[in-house]
């Protein structure tokens, strides 16, 4: 399941998780560590899980590096063997729909696994 590490996100994720761990699965959380704008050094990631540690989140949260969201999660998914790929949407409609990148779409037009959205 990727995470931004947003703490306002942290009700989703508890959902979320539930909804897994009744199933009988494994959720590995996974940041996804980007170049240049959205690049954060490790002590910034620390202090990020420290923060949404605190807000009622996991500390468990894997760090990966990859040039898109969606090779990250790819690289991450195949390194742990994973069945699914979990991202959170925005869900936007109209104009911004196709002006916006959206991560799910193209990891449900490009990934090898099953993808499963849910709307933050």
């Amino acid at each position: 399941m990727a995470t931004d590490l947003n703490p306002e996100n942290n009700s989703v994720f508890s959902q979320k998780s539930a909804l897994f761990s009744t199933l009988g699965s494994t959720v590995h959380l996974v940041y996804v560590n980007l170049p240049y704008k959205h690049f954060i050094s490790s002590r910034e990631f620390n202090e990020k899980v420290k923060v949404f540690a605190k807000s009622g989140g996991s500390d468990n949260i894997e760090f990966i590096a990859g040039y898109t969201v969606e090779d990250g999660l790819t690289q991450y998914a195949e390194k742990i063997n994973a069945d699914l790929i979990v991202v959170n949407t925005n869900a936007r409609k109209g104009l911004s729909h196709f002006l916006g990148e959206s991560i799910s779409e193209d990891l449900a037009n490009h990934a090898k696994l099953p993808v499963m959205t849910f709307k933050l």
